[in-house]
């Protein structure tokens, strides 16, 4: 019986991983234009993706802290903002992007 449960078990967390998990650069200027001081602070756990949206890198930064009530933001390939989470351009972007890497995430040494 334990053999099959952890065949189970390596099963399950293999099968829910995720797939664009790997890190990428982005040029140095907007790297320290998105990842500043208030957001190295990691209080409410924020990580930056690079996604594309129509043949051009975007960055979403967004948190992963439960008791945070920070809203997600978009920004363009310079690091200037395109959309809040609140506006319906948000939406939109997010369900026509895809997901490229993670370029970082609360306590990376980047």
């Amino acid at each position: 019986m334990k053999p099959v449960a952890l065949l189970l078990l390596i099963l399950f967390t293999t099968a829910c991983t995720k797939k664009n998990n790997k890190s990428c650069d982005i040029p140095g200027e907007v790297r320290e234009k998105l990842i500043n001081e208030s957001v190295k602070n990691c209080t409410c756990l924020p990580r930056l993706d690079m996604r594309t949206y129509q043949s051009k890198n975007i960055y979403s930064l967004y948190y992963l802290g439960p008791n945070c009530s920070t809203f997600s933001t978009l920004y363009d390939e310079k690091g200037d903002l395109l959309a809040s989470s609140f506006e319906p351009l948000f939406a939109t972007i997010m369900e026509n992007s895809t997901q490229e890497c993670n370029v970082w995430s609360c306590g990376d040494a980047k």
